[in-house]
């Protein structure tokens, strides 16, 4: 599948119903994915995560994540972010 153009990653993650898969790191080293409903906006996902939630004490102790939006059906769109998340309260 050809890559994404901007304006068609910003319509994809605007639709509702898609879930982002986070990746962090636990305390142990091993990888951890945690599902969780999202909102884009401004170029940002935005995400609320509970106060005793594994991936949040995983960002606070180490900012680098992945994320991916992704859907089974065609035609079988995919974004796909690594980066440093900042929390915002």
């Amino acid at each position: 599948m050809p890559k994404m153009q901007n304006h068609e990653m910003e319509t994809f993650l605007a639709e509702p119903g898609h879930l982002v898969r986070i990746g962090t790191i636990d305390a142990d080293g091993m990888p951890r994915v945690t599902p969780t409903w999202f909102v884009e906006r401004d170029g940002m996902m935005l995400f609320t995560p509970r106060q005793a939630s594994v991936f949040l004490a995983n960002v606070r102790r180490d900012p680098r994540i992945s994320l991916l939006v992704d859907e089974a059906a065609p035609p079988c769109r995919k974004v796909n972010v690594s980066g440093r998340v900042e929390i915002v309260h």
